[in-house]
């Protein structure tokens, strides 16, 4: 199975060398190429790299950075503010993967969680699952966060209240 091959030390320099492409999109398909294999490998300066791409004008550049920024975890912690303005993006899956991302940052996400409750009464419900999980995996909701939660749980629409049950259940 190729997702858990290691890659090699010539795939790697392959890699690491498409890092310097002068195309963005190419920089991020190897960086997210690593990732699936060996994110440990991955440098600071790659996930810098990555980060830098969340404000790309290209809407499929701005997902697949805050994808391989997710993948990469707590060690993404710096671009928490970034990934958080992504939620109120036009593109439902750049917010889906700025969701996503934050919960695979896990608990150092904990200031984007009254955005990630916003989202769970998005129009979309890819994007409220994915902003209930990052819920879910952020943890510590304040009092405050929770009474909001719960007010979506009175709502009409079954997969608004769907979303708030799933944030409050993990």
């Amino acid at each position: 199975n190729q997702a858990e091959k290691k890659p090699d030390e010539t795939m790697l320099k392959g890699l690491f060398a498409a890092f310097e492409d002068p195309y963005p999109y190419v920089r991020l398909l190897a960086l997210n190429h690593l990732n699936e294999h060996d994110n440990n490998r991955i440098r600071p300066r790659d996930i810098e790299q990555a980060a830098s791409r969340l404000v790309s004008n290209d809407p499929e550049i701005k997902k697949l950075a805050a994808e391989v920024l997710g993948r990469t975890g707590a060690r993404a912690h710096a671009c928490i503010p970034a990934l958080t303005s992504l939620l109120s993006e036009e593109q439902k899956e750049i917010r889906w993967a700025a969701a996503n991302a934050l919960g695979e940052i896990g608990p150092a996400s904990v200031e984007s969680l009254d955005e990630l409750i916003h989202c769970l009464s998005d129009t979309e419900k890819e994007v409220r699952w994915s902003a209930a999980n990052a819920i879910g995996r952020i943890g510590s909701v304040s009092e405050n966060q929770l009474a909001r939660i719960r007010i979506l749980l009175k709502t009409g629409e079954n997969q608004i209240r769907w979303a708030a049950a799933h944030a409050m259940g993990k």
